[in-house]
């Protein structure tokens, strides 16, 4: 299979606590964005890994279904939420995001906080085909990626970089220009904001809300 490295390589990384994405620090902006969106809305938080925004939306008042294709993770994530009381507002599901376990158009908001630059281009349409259908009309999507403008990863240097993609460790990775996830989407789908947020570690980015027609 095409993905089973990375898989193995996200796998690992829970295991022994090495995912250093969890640690990712940018939850002031993601709130800027959450305000945007409509109360009571019911949200999927698709590559939703150890949970943390989807906890928070929660949290807050929203209806929200984690999913990601590690199911270890998974079942840690809805201990958790027995153990924070929140049955009935949050639970997380195994599944994969080209073939999302879920029925059609029953979310009024996709979340996508680091999967999308994990998905290799030539697949970006079939993910967005899956989004588009378990989102309802007038839903939003709202992705987080990594942008171009990081000026060092994993000694790595996209900013100054002839191309966007970069693999390591079996994981693949694309870090997104402005204006790129509004053309996997087309014209089915209106750009609300889009903006550039550095994190404390010095990494770009890319926060991308669209709206479905």
């Amino acid at each position: 299979m095409k993905y089973k490295p990375q898989k193995d390589y996200f796998q690992t990384a829970y295991n022994t606590g090495t995912d250093n994405w969890s640690q990712m620090d940018f939850k002031t902006e993601f709130l800027q964005y959450i305000t945007m969106l409509p109360d009571e809305a019911t949200v999927l938080d698709i590559g939703c890994g150890r949970g943390q925004l989807a906890f928070l939306l929660a949290e807050i008042g929203y209806k929200v279904i984690g999913m990601d294709y590690i199911e270890k993770i998974i079942k840690i994530n809805n201990e958790e939420v027995k153990a924070k009381q929140l049955g009935g507002k949050l639970a997380f599901v195994s599944g994969d995001v080209f073939d999302i376990p879920l029925t059609d158009n029953s979310f009024d908001v996709v979340i996508d906080s680091g999967l999308l630059h994990h998905v290799h281009t030539e697949d970006w349409q079939d993910y967005k085909k899956e989004v588009d259908r378990v989102l309802s009309s007038g839903g939003y999507y709202l992705s987080v990626a990594l942008c171009k403008e990081t000026s060092n990863f994993m000694d790595w240097k996209p900013k100054n970089s002839d191309t966007p993609d970069f693999e390591k460790y079996g994981a693949k990775y694309h870090f997104f220009r402005e204006g790129e996830v509004q053309k996997i989407f087309g014209e089915s789908y209106e750009q609300i904001r889009e903006e550039v947020f550095v994190t404390q570690q010095d990494i770009a980015l890319l926060f991308t809300l669209l709206k479905k027609k």
